[in-house]
């Protein structure tokens, strides 16, 4: 916790300091560059060692056969966070596409809150569990409660309060993405829960089923992209993210609950 929200802090701090002084884009880079530099520093101090060049090879057996399961997840998982916003770039006009990419960046926060805060504490929770399978429901039924109850009046503000929302965060022709805004802030919700789900997957080493929603999820988004966004706009983009991330969603429940 101090090595992430430190370091996000102080990078916060510098990056709003020099776009205060010198209004542009190299304030975000230089306090971006910071905030990982203060990362690795850190990490040293708080947990002391010495790389060393010596591999454990009964270690890295384990690493790898656990990996295999990984493969390919990566360019997937970028595929289905970034593809929307490549293909608007090439379809509607540059202001659309700062409309739709800075509500998306609002949209998040939910998210973002949830993943720094409880997101890396659920995987070694499960992992510890991951035999006693009453005692791993529990856990599971709790930590859902719990990141819900957290996330879940955010969201609902988002959605009822969308247009107003952007115009006092931002300015009042982002108004015009209120609708996609509100498709936004419910495919965040989504993806908070499958944060959940997908570390239970990880935990009791069930990789394979967690690319395929993966899989589900990005040719979902993508068979929709395209037309919706030609009938659409930037609200047709969101819901071709929120009907793809439903569809993964839904299957990875459906398997779990199995």
């Amino acid at each position: 916790v101090v090595m992430t929200q430190g370091s996000m802090l102080v990078g916060t701090l510098v990056t709003i300091l020099l776009a205060v002084i010198n209004r542009s884009v190299w304030a975000v880079i230089i306090g971006f560059a910071l905030e990982g530099l203060i990362r690795l520093i850190l990490s040293f101090v708080i947990c002391p060692f010495r790389p060393q060049m010596h591999i454990d090879r009964h270690a890295l057996k384990e690493l790898s056969a656990y990996a295999k399961g990984m493969w390919g997840m990566p360019i997937l998982t970028l595929i289905a966070f970034q593809a929307d916003v490549f293909v608007l770039g090439k379809m509607v006009s540059r202001d659309m596409v700062g409309f739709y990419f800075l509500a998306f960046q609002l949209a998040r926060i939910p998210r973002d809150l949830a993943v720094q805060i409880v997101g890396k504490l659920l995987l070694p929770v499960f992992a510890i569990k991951q035999d006693d399978r009453q005692s791993l429901h529990k856990a599971l039924c709790q930590s859902t409660h719990w990141v819900t109850l957290m996330v879940g009046p955010l969201t609902g503000f988002f959605i009822t309060c969308s247009a107003a929302t952007l115009v006092v965060v931002y300015t009042p022709e982002y108004s015009t993405a209120a609708i996609a805004f509100i498709l936004m802030a419910m495919t965040t919700f989504l993806r908070v829960q499958a944060v959940i789900t997908a570390n239970m997957y990880f935990a009791i080493h069930q990789l394979n089923p967690q690319r395929l929603f993966t899989i589900v999820r990005v040719v979902v988004m993508l068979a929709l992209l395209i037309p919706l966004i030609k009938a659409r706009g930037i609200t047709g983009a969101a819901l071709a993210v929120l009907s793809g991330e439903l569809s993964g969603f839904m299957l990875q429940l459906v398997m779990l609950h199995r």
